[in-house]
């Protein structure tokens, strides 16, 4: 297992932890479930025990946290930060 990706998420893989303090959690955000990568089958079985609305909410959180978090304009505001974090 890979040390930078100690925890991967069963409904699309992303880390557990990531940046800005832990901001990446799935399950926080609740749209998605962390489980270990030797325990995918646990993940999986959390997520289809789940009825479909729930899975749907879910997902539709996930794609607007995906919109807010990831685009351009957060990406290289991010950048710029560690940037300047990095030159202190």
């Amino acid at each position: 297992k890979p040390s930078f990706a100690p925890n991967l998420a069963s409904s699309g893989g992303a880390m557990e932890g990531g940046f800005a303090g832990g901001s990446m959690n799935l399950e926080e955000r609740k749209c998605g479930v962390i489980c270990e990568v030797t325990d995918l089958k646990r993940g999986l079985e959390r997520m289809l025990k789940m009825d479909d609305a729930k899975r749907e909410e879910m997902g539709g959180q996930g794609k607007e946290w995906m919109r807010k978090d990831f685009n351009w304009e957060s990406a290289a505001e991010r950048l710029v930060k560690a940037y300047r974090d990095l030159v202190k």
